[in-house]
């Protein structure tokens, strides 16, 4: 990156994480929907990350039935990624 007279600089990036609760995740629930109203709330995830949103979605909600059966260890989501 450029400065303002033209010299080299340094630019540090770091990735930031926002916690979202979903509480009206269910087994029922539109999850392309559900992707859309948190991608259109939560202005720190462009729009064109529905898709990512929508497949972290489905992975919650198979996680949520899996545990409600009692099956299967619990998992977090972290960043973009959900960690089991």
């Amino acid at each position: 990156m450029l400065g303002e007279h033209g010299e080299q600089m340094a630019v540090e990036t770091t990735k930031a994480f926002k916690k979202i609760k979903v509480k009206t995740l269910t087994a029922k629930s539109d999850l392309q929907q559900l992707a859309e109203e948190v991608t259109d709330k939560c202005k720190l995830i462009h729009s064109s990350k529905v898709g990512q949103v929508h497949t972290l979605l489905k992975r919650l909600q198979d996680r949520e039935t899996r545990q409600a059966s009692g099956g299967g260890q619990g998992a977090y989501v972290h960043g973009s990624e959900i960690v089991a």
